[in-house]
């Protein structure tokens, strides 16, 4: 039997997302499930719950960041990477992303995880802006002239963060984090905003386990990830949940006609979603 768990980040001004996100929880995520939230510092955890009223303590755990990583500029991807290499060990896959998200039916996630984790690759579409922080990062990386990134990119034109649930494998992040600890420029990864954990974590899949990059052809551009896309009109919404079968989106609208959706991305950007 697989073992999953999900990290969540959240930080003061967000702790709203993050009580209605764990309400979705609570209401549609099939249990047991272990669901964590980092914080920055034990004050941050005790505001936490002095904000909720001591609600959800017993739905949650709570981690820690490292006193020696707290100065780091690009905090919220560290905090996901030291979440990530405190707990991989005691599952097969771990789902990581923001608070500002809501599931919106039931769902299983043991076997979300296992299916997203099969595909061996990542969706993306076509996008300027976004393959420009692909190739940022893996520059950050050391990596933005090798050849298998550039062919599998089509030579930086294609973006995936936010096009599928950030999900990683416990084998193969083991393997990622022996690397990226040991990286000569860690310290950059560390700093760069545009040093995503997941753009970070697949970009090295891409150019060292084979993973694939799928590509999704829309009929329109998008300046990012489709699925992320919330300035899309609502029929060009409706395209990208039919062409990409991702299982969050932003499309919270008619998420209740695609039944894969199971959780609304950047909620808060999401506008009205249909409960």
């Amino acid at each position: 039997m697989i073992k999953t768990a999900t990290i969540i980040t959240t930080h003061n001004p967000k702790f709203h997302h993050a009580f209605n996100l764990l309400e979705s929880y609570i209401k549609y995520v099939d249990k047991p499930h272990d669901l964590y939230f980092i914080f920055t510092n034990e004050n941050e955890m005790f505001d936490f719950n002095w904000k909720s009223e001591y609600k959800y303590m017993d739905n949650y755990k709570p981690l820690i960041l490292d006193e020696s990583l707290r100065d780091k500029k690009s905090i919220v991807n560290v905090k996901k990477m030291f979440a990530l290499q405190s707990i991989i060990n005691d599952y097969d896959y771990v789902g990581v992303y923001d608070c500002e998200s809501e599931f919106v039916k039931n769902c299983n996630l043991d076997t979300i995880y296992e299916d997203i984790a099969s595909y061996d690759c990542v969706k993306a579409n076509e996008s300027e802006i976004g393959a420009n922080i692909i190739k940022l990062a893996a520059g950050y990386m050391g990596l933005d002239t090798n050849e298998i990134l550039i062919n599998q990119t089509k030579n930086y034109s294609l973006y995936w963060w936010f096009s599928e649930i950030p999900v990683y494998k416990k084998e193969l992040f083991i393997e990622f984090y022996d690397w990226y600890k040991s990286y000569e420029n860690l310290s950059i990864l560390q700093s760069e905003y545009y040093a995503f954990d997941y753009l970070v974590y697949t970009i090295w899949l891409v150019c060292f386990k084979n993973f694939k990059i799928k590509h999704i052809e829309l009929p329109f551009k998008s300046e990012i990830s489709a699925v992320e896309d919330f300035r899309l009109t609502q029929e060009q919404k409706d395209i990208v949940s039919n062409e990409f079968q991702s299982y969050w989106s932003v499309n919270g609208v008619n998420h209740k006609k695609y039944d894969n959706i199971k959780l609304i991305v950047h909620s808060d950007n999401a506008g009205y979603i249909d409960k």
